[in-house]
């Protein structure tokens, strides 16, 4: 990004912005990059009269007359610049990395719209509905239903395909949601703690009313209970000896244990997302972990600390929904250590190591079924690890470099 430095006389010339009221504040970004912020007032007098034309000091002078307070001109000029806002500061262009492409740009609101009117929703409910009467007359299936295959290697090996394309179809849902509101989506890989997550980013949700919000952060567990609802549905009506019906038991098991996972909101599930928007929080998460933050450093040195309580900064409303948040946060990421030290990494180092021994018995013994088995599980368990190592540095690589310079100094 090109590094300019405007003054009180520079004219600033804004990319197109949208923008949109919400309470007292204002909700104002770039649809193009996906970068939205949330502005009082008076910064929404100042960038009007920046779009008029106006310089820094005319836009500045028009925001006090209107609401009588003094703001730092430069210092929000200089957020903007940072925020991608500002396209040229007088004469000089400011040059920045093309924006991100929306996934499936070929998808339009025509070919996606119909599936979320009434009629085309009542069809969703209803078969919902009929796939949980199945399973409150057949059973949920059980922990049996994950070894659909004789081969444990085998069996990894096909959990990782339906997972893939269970979530492929959970995450086309949210896309098509959006996509039928006329908003751009992106399909990508992240990390929630340390688990590897598929997720799709819609900033320009920030534009949309709350119901369009709403069915699309729900849009990818309804796909989620029509798969779970179908494959229910067969399951019940083939041979409990067929191989179908174990991989329709099986998929069952994954999608279940998917929508579950769901209401584990303090790691930003869908789940996460709809209660944030029930409670009228604009950034539940960020704005707990400030908290959180906050009560870790007074605790550290002492009551007197200088650093402000972050709450204080938060509208009245949301100060109790981020103080529960912030609770069930820890509670729940303490819980997620435990699962993980003693179930999660023994069975992932248990994966391994039985793999190794069996590729060796097979190798050495020539029974290819066992080298079958015992490399389809290492394909599954290396593919999978080095995809969360890559997201993972993708994701801290520069905080951890931001973090190694400050130590440094």
């Amino acid at each position: 990004m090109t590094i300019v430095c405007p003054t009180l006389q520079s004219r600033i010339r804004l990319h197109d912005l949208a923008s949109r009221p919400d309470g007292e504040d204002w909700i104002v970004g770039r649809v193009a990059t996906g970068e939205f912020v949330g502005l009082p007032a008076e910064a929404m007098t100042f960038l009007r009269a920046l779009r008029d034309g106006g310089t820094v000091v005319a836009a500045k002078r028009r925001t006090e007359l209107v609401h009588g307070e003094d703001i730092d001109a430069l210092d929000f000029i200089g957020d903007l610049i940072g925020l991608g806002f500002v396209a040229a500061v007088d004469d000089e262009v400011i040059t920045e990395e093309q924006p991100r492409s929306p996934s499936l740009p070929w998808l339009r609101p025509h070919h996606v719209s119909w599936l979320f009117r009434v009629p085309a929703l009542a069809a969703v409910g209803s078969f919902i509905a009929a796939g949980a009467v199945v399973t409150a007359i057949s059973g949920f299936p059980g922990y049996r239903a994950f070894f659909a295959l004789a081969n444990p290697g085998l069996t990894l090996a096909l959990v990782a395909v339906i997972g893939m394309a269970i979530v492929a179809l959970h995450e086309f849902s949210h896309l098509a949601a959006a996509r039928a509101a006329d908003v751009h989506g992106w399909f990508g890989w992240g990390t929630r703690l340390w688990l590897l997550v598929a997720q799709t980013s819609v900033p320009g949700l920030w534009m949309a009313s709350r119901g369009v919000r709403l069915r699309v952060f729900l849009a990818g567990m309804t796909c989620d209970l029509v798969v779970f609802s179908a494959c229910a549905t067969g399951t019940a009506s083939t041979s409990a000896a067929s191989p179908a019906h174990h991989i329709l038991e099986l998929t069952c098991l994954i999608t279940l244990i998917g929508v579950m996972e769901q209401f584990l909101f303090f790691m930003r599930t869908d789940i996460y997302l709809v209660v944030q928007e029930l409670t009228g929080c604009k950034n539940l998460f960020g704005d707990a972990t400030e908290y959180l933050r906050y009560l870790t450093m007074r605790s550290a040195r002492g009551v007197s600390a200088a650093q402000p309580d972050p709450l204080g900064e938060l509208p009245p409303a949301e100060r109790r929904p981020v103080r529960l948040y912030a609770a069930l946060m820890v509670a729940g990421c303490a819980v997620m250590v435990l699962v993980s030290a003693f179930y999660g990494v023994p069975v992932e180092i248990g994966i391994y190591v039985r793999s190794a021994h069996e590729l060796a018995r097979g190798l050495s013994t020539s029974r290819i079924p066992l080298v079958i088995d015992a490399t389809g599980a290492l394909i599954v368990s290396v593919a999978f690890d080095a995809l969360l190592v890559r997201t993972l540095l993708h994701t801290y690589h520069p905080h951890l470099r931001r973090l190694l310079q400050r130590t440094r100094l």
